[in-house]
């Protein structure tokens, strides 16, 4: 099974514009039609990872931002709060 939300950064990533993928690995250009046969994106297709991109939680955001935070130059923790 195609990762479509992947499959899709994959291909525009090249440069090549597209209306949309889906799983199954139909692809569209900009004016609807099929175009998952054109070498350069059947290329595409044949190498892609199906692999999920990771989702970053809320809290794992919030603990970089901290981080983050922490290391700006001279950075003070309020410690009475």
């Amino acid at each position: 099974m195609i990762n479509a939300d992947k499959l899709h950064k994959e291909i525009v990533s090249v440069g090549i514009e597209i209306l949309g993928c889906n799983s199954n690995g139909l692809v569209w250009d900009l004016e609807s039609r099929e175009i998952q046969d054109r070498p350069d994106v059947k290329a595409i297709i044949d190498a892609h990872d199906t692999t999920p991109i990771p989702v970053e939680t809320i809290d794992e955001k919030i603990g970089k931002m901290q981080a983050d935070i922490k290391n700006l130059k001279n950075w003070k923790v309020d410690k009475e709060k």
